[in-house]
């Protein structure tokens, strides 16, 4: 159960070690200049991202808030638009489906399959 449980921890270890350039030359910092090196560089990345995040995070709210703003303009632009769809549609004529002898076999066995 122990040698179970070992296994699990090191394949864990293993799949959360930073991949990219910034996870490797943190890694590279800890070995050479040591532990606490090490953590001031990984604390200094977690923020940096935390930054990112937050400024996604506003800037997708931003985006929601105008949209909801506006939303009675993408309803009636939306709507002129399924309008303009359906008058174009119902405006062509329809097609004209010709059979051909044998055809009709061929349709009906590939959908009964």
């Amino acid at each position: 159960m122990a040698s179970l449980f070992l296994k699990s921890l090191l394949i864990g270890l293993a799949v959360a070690l930073p991949m990219g350039p910034i996870g490797v030359l943190i890694v590279r910092r800890t070995l050479v200049l040591g532990f606490t090196r090490g953590l001031e560089g990984g604390l200094g990345v977690a923020a940096a991202d935390g930054v990112y995040a937050a400024m996604a995070a506003f800037g997708v709210t931003a985006i929601v808030c105008l949209l909801v703003e506006q939303q009675m303009w993408f309803q009636v632009i939306g709507g002129v638009a399924l309008l303009w769809i359906g008058w174009s549609i119902l405006r062509k004529p329809a097609p004209t489906l010709m059979a051909t002898s044998g055809m009709s076999a061929v349709v009906f066995s590939r959908c009964r399959a």
